[in-house]
């Protein structure tokens, strides 16, 4: 396994909690922007994953009390999207496409799919998940219960995108882009990908259908229609992790391990276990205190491991890409 860069290590051992964050999320963002530029779609997302292990590493390590500070030293991805569609003047057009479950992986692959159908790329951040690091988490922090709370467009008081438009769909794009019509501001939600990775999909074959979807003709049609007259913004609720690929634990931390967490990566608030370093870490989230795995540890359980999943602590799960884009041909610059 690679060490940490140097500078980041030295920057990490110096830095506040919101300053090594920062420094974090942009060594995450360089890394998957920089690595597997010219390989396979598969092969590409191996090596970014693969990448981060010495980061993952060092978080689950030396690094570890950094976690009890992610949710207050970054910037949550709930809060940064709210704020994005506050600053848009009134009057002016919005929108929001969610995409369930992309990880900063992807990002490279969504930045080239724009550049080549018409769009160019405002800015591209990496925020935070809520902790957990799961739809609902999410849903509750733009104010509503649950995602499909904002399907046929019917969102609570609470909703904190006032004005929106809302849909939550796993339709094809092109019937997507016939839902849109011509109401200013739009917060879609699609499950894509994370239906694929809990219907079982390997994190190969999630890889180069994260590739033929960024290259689909209807899928950048259906961005068209939200970019047409409005902003565009496109995030995600959470990441995920390949846990396939991730090293087994001794025999008396793999009991331990699935006594908590079963074959999920969140469990209630509880002890944490007598490691030190810790094998799990219990953290406050915004709804309520929540265990959480650290690092990239699997644990075997009847049936077999996922091979994907979220919800734990490594940077591919608890950071979103965050990323403006707009039309090359419209006037609508911000």
């Amino acid at each position: 396994m690679a060490s940490l860069p140097l500078p980041l290590l030295r920057q990490l051992q110096e830095a506040d909690p919101a300053a090594a964050w920062a420094a974090l999320a942009q060594h995450a963002l360089d890394v998957c922007d920089s690595v597997g530029q010219g390989k396979a779609s598969d092969t590409a997302a191996r090596l970014r994953d693969e990448a981060l292990q010495a980061v993952d590493a060092w978080l689950a390590g030396a690094g570890w009390d950094l976690w009890a500070a992610f949710g207050d030293a970054m910037p949550r991805t709930a809060d940064r999207l709210v704020d994005w569609w506050n600053a848009v003047p009134h009057g002016a057009g919005a929108a929001v496409l969610i995409l369930d479950g992309l990880s900063l992986r992807e990002l490279p692959l969504l930045t080239q799919g724009a550049l080549g159908h018409g769009f160019a790329v405002v800015r591209a951040e990496a925020t935070a998940a809520e902790l957990p690091g799961d739809t609902n988490s999410f849903a509750q922090a733009l104010g509503v219960p649950a995602r499909n709370t904002l399907a046929n467009n019917h969102p609570p008081a609470g909703f904190r995108l006032l004005g929106a438009t809302t849909e939550v769909a796993d339709l094809p794009w092109a019937d997507c882009a016939a839902l849109v019509k011509a109401e200013p501001r739009w917060l879609f939600w699609h499950e894509w990908p994370d239906a694929r990775f809990h219907a079982g999909s390997s994190f190969q074959a999630l890889a180069r259908n994260v590739a033929d979807t960024f290259s689909d003709a209807a899928f950048w049609g259906f961005l068209r229609r939200l970019a047409t007259g409005r902003r565009l913004l496109v995030t995600s609720d959470h990441g995920y992790a390949h846990i396939g690929g991730f090293h087994d634990t001794y025999e008396d931390q793999k009991a331990w391990l699935r006594g908590v967490f079963a074959g999920g990566r969140t469990a209630a608030d509880g002890e944490t276990g007598g490691w030190s370093p810790p094998l799990a870490l219990s953290l406050q989230g915004r709804q309520e205190r929540v265990r959480l795995p650290l690092g990239r540890r699997k644990w075997p359980v009847p049936g077999g491991n996922a091979n994907l999943g979220h919800g734990g602590l490594t940077l591919l799960e608890a950071l979103s890409p965050f990323i403006e884009l707009r039309l090359q041909d419209s006037p609508n610059a911000p």
